[in-house]
């Protein structure tokens, strides 16, 4: 398997939800493996959950735990305004190392999170959905792999 498809599989494990913002995202997350595509590189994440959090001045918290496939620790933590922007990382940093990540608000259930590098080239897009009922989760993302050539993968997450 690819470095960018091991790359991929963890870009969304760690980026779905970079999108905190009203009261259906708040709350605690679980990958749902039977429902998504992910990668089964040792790189990858076999279980993670993400809780995503308020914690003042219209900015959410985003940390996420788990286990990659080879059993090694997975965690990740930063946060993004409500509306929408950067993510500020506080522990770990973007998957794609040298790259920053900028959260668009599509409207109250959809984010949309474009990983750019330093020179400025958007490589990744990930699209974050809540569902009607609020109790699932979804992100699609598109990267491009090392060759130039899209990659796709899905994630679901189910609120506990």
């Amino acid at each position: 398997m690819s470095k960018s498809l091991r790359c991929l599989s963890l870009v969304l494990l760690s980026s779905a939800v970079l999108v905190a913002a009203d009261s259906s995202w708040s709350g605690t997350w679980k990958f749902d493996p039977a429902q998504s595509t992910v990668s089964t590189a040792p790189e990858s994440a076999k279980e993670l959950t993400v809780t995503i959090r308020p914690i003042g001045n219209d900015i959410f918290e985003v940390a996420f735990k788990g286990t990659t496939n080879a059993g090694a620790p997975y965690a990740r933590k930063y946060t993004v305004p409500q509306a929408g922007g950067p993510s500020t990382y506080v522990e770990g940093g973007p998957v794609i190392a040298g790259s920053s990540e900028m959260t668009k608000r599509v409207d109250k259930d959809h984010r949309e999170i474009i990983t750019t590098t330093s020179e400025g080239k958007q490589v990744m897009w990930n699209r974050v959905g809540v569902s009607e009922d609020g109790k699932t989760l979804t992100a699609s993302v598109t990267r491009l792999g090392n060759d130039g050539k899209q990659m796709t993968a899905k994630q679901v997450f189910v609120k506990q």
